[in-house]
């Protein structure tokens, strides 16, 4: 800030001068009749000598504060950069431990799980009874009442009798016994 205001300041000055300059009129070669006059227009001539050099000095003077506030600020953007990074680079470490510690915890939980199903699986394995296998019930030979209609049916196709499939079951059982 307050090299903001000292630049402001000095192009103030510069810009006072210059007005001063514009307005009085540089005499190259002054004729004067009286030996007053020679003074005065040599006054006038060392005043306007005296701004310019002081223009130069108070331009002089603004380039060199300028340099510096520029090597201030890029000191400043340099240190700040380095905190900027030093901080990232601390953030990035903290992200990179507590993306570990879940990767581990994770496999950790992930074989829990499976020594779990493992047990689960043995233990359904043992507790499942295993099937009887079936055993086919013998049908009797001779059609008999004990028969469904179905199965008295397919006899009697196999048997080669006609109209079996209007047939009731007492007729089913008397065209098979009949044959």
């Amino acid at each position: 800030m307050a090299e903001k205001s000292a630049k402001k300041s000095v192009a103030k000055k510069l810009k006072s001068a210059k007005k001063a300059i514009a307005k009085k009129p540089i005499a190259k070669k002054a004729v004067a009749k009286k030996p007053m006059a020679k003074k005065a227009v040599a006054k006038k001539s060392s005043d306007s000598k005296a701004a310019r050099s002081e223009l130069k000095k108070l331009l002089v003077k603004a380039e060199k504060r300028a340099a510096k506030a520029g090597e201030r600020a890029s000191a400043e953007a340099k240190s700040l950069k380095k905190a900027a990074s030093k901080k990232t680079s601390a953030v990035k470490k903290d992200a990179a431990a507590l993306v570990k510690a879940v990767k581990k915890d994770a496999a950790a939980t992930v074989k829990t799980a499976k020594k779990d199903a493992a047990t689960v699986v043995a233990e359904a394995k043992k507790a499942t009874p295993v099937r009887a296998p079936r055993t086919r019930v013998a049908t009797p030979t001779t059609p008999s009442s004990a028969l469904t209609v179905v199965a008295l049916r397919a006899r009697a196709r196999a048997a080669g009798i006609v109209g079996y499939s209007r047939m009731r079951k007492d007729d089913l059982l008397a065209s098979l016994n009949s044959k």
